[in-house]
Parts: structure tokens; sequence; C-alpha cells
């Protein structure tokens, strides 16, 4: 079997539970976009975290790739300098995501 096609199927499925779990923390925690009819014009609190829902999602299908064998086993495991080195950085910008979420920052800060 396509071992990219099994890492993206497990990703997909891992978001729809990790989404909807953070989607109920985000609620729970007010972790949320309140609407304040100027820019924001959704009519209910939107929760804010949904991108840590997508992080976790794929940096968990990546993680178990090399278990699956294929062609992209073979290449994570040659290659885990640079995927721990992109995943470090998908990491940080993720973090800056999720603070602007939180706690809106200015255009200079998260550039």
């Amino acid at each position: 079997m396509n071992a990219y096609l099994v890492t993206f199927a497990l990703a997909a499925a891992l978001s729809l539970f990790v989404t909807r779990l953070c989607r109920d923390l985000a609620l729970r925690f007010a972790c949320v976009d309140v609407p304040d009819r100027a820019r924001k014009l959704h009519a209910e609190p939107i929760p804010a975290i949904g991108g840590l829902a997508l992080f976790v999602s794929a940096a968990v299908a990546i993680a178990v790739a090399p278990a699956v064998s294929g062609p992209a086993a073979e290449r994570l495991l040659g290659q885990g300098r640079e995927v721990a080195t992109l995943g470090a950085l998908c990491g940080a910008m993720m973090l800056v995501g999720l603070v602007d979420d939180l706690r809106p920052m200015q255009w200079g800060l998260k550039l």
C-alpha cells in the first residue's frame, strides 16, 4: 500500500477527532474569537485553536509513517534530521499562530 496515502488518511482521520477535542476545550476555557461587528462578522464566538488540532494530527501521522512500509517510510527514516528540523519550524509557526489566536499580536512581531 502507498505509504503517502496511508499517512494522509491517518492525518485526515485524526483531524476529525482532534479538531472536535480542541473545539470542546476552546469552548470550555473561553479560547474563542468573539464577534465585534467591525471586522469579525460571525454571529457567535468561534473556537480559536483549530491550528493546534491540524498540527497535532499531521505530526502524529508523520511520526507513525515510518512504521508503514514503502518509499515514504524509507525517506523519512533516511532524512530524520531534515524532518525533525522541518517539524520544529512548523511547530514554531503553529505556536506563533496559537499565541496570536489567544492574544492578538502586532504584525511585526508575527513576522
